[in-house]
């Protein structure tokens, strides 16, 4: 990764305004049981009138560092970043901007190519030449070696850097500067960014885990660029970014009847057995569905609020009756589904 962008850890530091700057590590590597340890930064604690400042001169990742922006609105910001083994991962939540980068900042031989995942919030512009023009929910690709203008929404946003090497290799040295994914790939990305970054913000995502993670978030990347391209994949990239979305259907259609083996298989445009295969380390299809379901109905049990029968929650999410709900959830939480709800209501009370 280029040394612009390596991961750093600040400490408090005095404000243009006097206000203090708290980025802090929530999780601490090998001390916390191998977590991947995650950092934040907010403008939360500046006066308005010093957040953009404090934003630029104090965040060690922010863009405006290699770029001009212009805040649309007043200012605010709040980003949480952390490292899939040698990638840095830059989650934010920032206010409206207009940014450029011309020719007197490509001096700076920045090499990085950002990947732009926008969970919220539509951007416009141009792009040295190409026109720029995505709802919230795009995904696009930024060439730092070239010129760019535009304007970005309020905005949720995860900034993934890519090697040169990388970028020439899932596009065949074509540019890919002002790029934005078609839409089908862009929800698997954006789907799979969201889960890591809910992992990682919960303490939950472990540090030997990291790097399946990143590889996985990278070839869905490839994919949706070879996709657009028209290039052929290799096959473990295929065969990733064929998993991510045979979950994303599991999750789409988790309480539908229609949720098969046969029907994901399909879609993937895989056989059933190389279906199985992708999902051996979860002992199988089957039971990753059943896991997931299972999940689901613990989620319910342990919500406040009116609850409703354990048959019904059968019926809602695939179990053919009360009963056989019932034994698998006692063989997956090891109490039965009317005791785990007593034990997290009893557990809710003052």
């Amino acid at each position: 990764m280029p040394p612009h962008f390596c991961l750093l850890v600040g400490t408090c530091r005095t404000s243009p305004g006097g206000g203090k700057s708290k980025m802090q590590v929530d999780h601490g590597g090998e001390g916390s049981g191998g977590i991947v340890p995650v950092t934040r930064f907010t403008t939360d604690a500046f006066a308005p009138q010093d957040r953009f400042a404090a934003w630029r001169e104090e965040h060690p990742l922010s863009p405006s560092r290699f770029m001009e922006s212009r805040p649309e609105t007043e200012f605010r910001a709040r980003t949480a970043w952390f490292s899939l083994g040698p990638r840095p991962l830059h989650f934010t939540d920032i206010s409206a901007q207009h940014w450029q980068r011309t020719a007197r900042h490509l001096r700076d031989d920045m090499e990085a190519v950002v990947v732009n995942v926008r969970f919220t919030g539509g951007a416009r512009g141009d792009m040295d030449g190409t026109a720029l023009s995505v709802p919230g929910g795009s995904v696009i690709i930024t060439d730092f070696r070239r010129e760019q203008s535009h304007f970005s929404e309020n905005c949720s946003c995860l900034a993934l850097l890519l090697s040169r090497e990388e970028i020439d290799a899932m596009t065949g040295g074509a540019s890919a500067h002002g790029m934005a994914l078609q839409p089908d790939a862009a929800r698997l990305i954006l789907a799979n960014a969201a889960r890591i970054k809910e992992r990682a913000l919960a303490g939950t995502l472990r540090l030997d885990q990291a790097g399946r993670a990143d590889q996985t978030l990278v070839s869905l990347l490839h994919a949706g660029i070879a996709g657009q391209l028209g290039h052929r994949l290799d096959r473990d990239t295929a065969l990733v970014a064929a998993r991510e979305q045979v979950l994303r259907d599991i999750e789409d259609n988790l309480g539908s009847p229609t949720l098969t083996v046969g029907r994901l298989a399909r879609r993937a445009g895989l056989s059933r057995s190389s279906l199985y295969r992708l999902f051996e380390e979860e002992n199988g299809i089957q039971a990753w569905i059943r896991h997931r379901r299972l999940e689901r109905v613990a989620a319910v049990l342990g919500a406040p609020g009116p609850q409703p029968t354990i048959g019904a929650l059968a019926d809602r999410w695939g179990f053919c009756d009360a009963a056989y709900l019932g034994r698998l959830f006692r063989e997956a939480y090891g109490k039965t589904p009317g005791e785990y709800r007593a034990q997290a209501a009893e557990a809710r009370e003052p």
